[in-house]
């Protein structure tokens, strides 16, 4: 499953990205392009690929942790890091200023 289209052209700092079926966007300079939106994925350039594609098994993961009738919306949210971390190796903990400095 397809989740964003995208790509970013350092020569002329734009970001770009792909809506729909035959979406073909082109950069600003003419270097970077997409095509395809959410049903296929083709690009070309020297930019920077920033597109994000997942597995229907990891879909189902996501779901999961956003859905989980038994917890509240905060439940949710931790659930949905946890699936980041543990599925997708992101790590939050930059991001929210929490350091394992003590």
């Amino acid at each position: 499953m397809i989740l964003s289209n995208q790509r970013y052209c350092e020569r002329c700092d734009e970001d770009i990205y792909s809506a729909h079926r035959h979406d073909y966007v082109v950069c600003s300079c003419g270097d970077v392009m997409v095509d395809g939106g959410m049903d296929y994925l083709k690009s070309s350039g020297s930019g920077i690929n920033k597109s994000i594609a997942i597995t229907d098994e990891e879909y189902t993961l996501l779901m999961e942790a956003i859905t989980d009738p038994t917890r509240n919306d905060l439940g949710h949210v931790c659930n949905l890091v946890r699936v980041l971390r543990d599925t997708f190796g992101v790590n939050l903990t930059n991001y929210s200023g929490v350091t394992d400095d003590t």
